[in-house]
């Protein structure tokens, strides 16, 4: 008897409370190919997220469990957030099994970086690049037996002498031929019983813009649909394993209107008690689809509905540098109309875009400030990444965009229009907004809020202003500690907001300082 191919497939969640679905998808890819199923083993080993610091003692404790499964293929797939674990279990595996092959796929793997030689002294013998269904399954059959070679596979980076071959990405034409991870049990029912597990559902691949900044829409032009009642049903088989939050994985959710009303009034019929996130572009929206999205929160008790909906700037020289005209008239009505139907907003900010200045941040901050004023809602304060892959490569090399080298995270440092300096005030007044305006997971959210707001309005200032001056009260509070908010360059800024902020800035003392700002009011230079 023939012994079956024993492939592994990797997969590194990115956040504490996820797993990766893309191992899951192209397991569920590969066993619909008869010879693949006969004659292949395919095990997914699924990873919650590894923090800063912990990559080498996470690398060792995948590469027991790899090594224990004796493989002949080990898939990687490579985001932003584990790629240095990746590249140590790559670098580790082939030193320990010269004769296990490794490929790497992932958005970290661009065919770009691969014709600029940035992985030939990489370990990997595969690349894949782009959608990995299709290549994937070519490289399987090879090893199989069941095709003769990989030359000419499109999305397959092949190894010629010391550098890649590459010939093109390649893309599924039908998403209804992609069968459900869920529905076809690709996903074991022990990770979706796993406490606090998120689920993460595809419904379509592409999106309607082309941002520059993102890779949603690479290797392909348009937008392919799954169909929505599978969709609804993969909601419906987690909402019943006890999942109690999902995540759309679209660009945007409702680039389809019909498509996405069909999804929601799918699970709004089953009275799904499942939280959902999912991201959306405002122009999209109309009265009747927050209606759906209204009643959906409203269909089963606890219901929580969080929408992503980027504004990214206001400036709109940046937004043209970009390729991304949203008018911020389409953004308001958005809001209102969402935030009316009780959607929480996740309104995104991107610091360091091309010709973004600090005045122009500055007035970004101020429109949504006050947008935020009812509601629960979320800043997303993000700074730039260069992704590989994406047209902002060449947009940052033109705009002469400086990289921070401090780390792997493709961040931009500063830009002609926004020197480190003025980066630097932009990130600490950051931090000020999240934490009085953001009131999502705080215990004294509402309250905070509304006391920022009181202050505000009792000074008669505007929010940058406030905003200002509460980074000054935050650094002087925070200097003996000896934080990252006060050390010189801001190590982390990031990442700050978002992680360190609520720790470091305790409710009861922010409290204390609003009320006495409002008694006492802002000294002439303030803020």
């Amino acid at each position: 008897m023939t012994a079956r191919l024993n492939i592994v497939l990797v997969g590194i969640a990115g956040t504490p409370d996820d797993f990766l679905l893309s191992p899951y998808a192209l397991k569920a890819w590969l066993a619909t190919n008869p010879a693949i199923r006969d004659g292949a083993e395919i095990e997914v080993l699924s990873y919650p997220f590894v923090p800063a610091g912990e990559q080498a003692e996470a690398a060792e404790r995948i590469l027991r469990d790899m090594r224990a499964r004796a493989p002949r293929l080990v898939g990687l797939a490579c985001y932003l957030w584990n790629r240095e674990v990746v590249d140590r279990l790559a670098a580790g595996l082939k030193a320990q099994r010269p004769d296990t092959l490794v490929a790497l796929g992932g958005p970290e793997i661009s065919e770009e970086e691969i014709r600029a030689g940035k992985f030939n002294g990489s370990p990997a013998d595969f690349l894949v690049f782009g959608e990995g269904e299709k290549p994937l399954e070519a490289l399987v059959l090879h090893l199989l037996g069941a095709r003769p070679g990989v030359v000419g596979v499109r999305g397959l980076a092949r190894r010629e002498g010391g550098a890649f071959a590459t010939c093109g990405a390649d893309a599924i034409g039908q998403l209804d031929r992609v069968p459900s991870p869920y529905l076809s049990g690709a996903i074991p029912d022990e990770l979706l019983a796993r406490p606090g597990i998120r689920a993460n559902v595809e419904s379509q691949r592409g999106c309607n813009f082309r941002c520059a900044y993102c890779f949603y829409h690479k290797d392909f032009r348009g937008i392919r649909y799954r169909d929505p009642t599978a969709v609804a049903e993969e909601m419906a088989l987690v909402a019943g394993r006890g999942i109690r939050m999902c995540r759309i994985t679209d660009a945007n959710f409702i680039s389809d209107r019909e498509h996405a009303g069909t999804i929601l009034r799918g699970i709004i019929g089953r009275r799904l008690r499942l939280s959902l996130f999912a991201e959306i572009l405002p122009q999209f929206v109309d009265e009747e689809l927050a209606g759906l999205f209204g009643e959906y929160v409203r269909c089963a008790p606890g219901n929580a509905l969080m929408l992503g909906i980027g504004l990214q700037t206001v400036h709109e020289e940046s937004l043209r540098a970009i390729r991304r005209a949203i008018p911020l008239r389409h953004f308001e009505r958005a809001f209102d109309l969402l935030a009316g139907q009780g959607a929480i907003l996740k309104t995104d900010l991107i610091l360091g875009l091309p010709r973004e200045t600090r005045e122009s941040y500055f007035r970004t901050i101020e429109f949504i400030a006050e947008k935020l004023r009812r509601g629960t809602h979320f800043l997303s304060l993000a700074v730039l990444r260069v992704l590989p892959g994406s047209d902002m490569a060449e947009i940052a090399r033109r705009e002469n965009l400086t990289p921070d080298t401090r780390d792997a995270g493709r961040f931009v440092y500063e830009t002609p229009t926004l020197p480190r300096a003025d980066m630097l005030e932009c990130l600490r007044l950051n931090a000020a907004a999240f934490r009085v305006l953001s009131t999502v997971h705080m215990e004294q959210g509402p309250r905070i809020r509304d006391l920022y707001f009181e202050t505000k309005d009792r000074l008669g200032v505007t929010h940058v202003r406030l905003l200002r001056r509460l980074a000054g009260l935050f650094f002087d509070y925070l200097r003996e500690r000896n934080t990252d908010f006060v050390k010189p360059d801001f190590p982390n800024a990031e990442d700050y907001a978002s992680k360190d902020i609520r720790r470091d800035i305790p409710d009861d003392w922010l409290a204390g300082q609003l009320v006495r700002l409002g008694e006492a009011g802002l000294a002439d230079g303030e803020g």
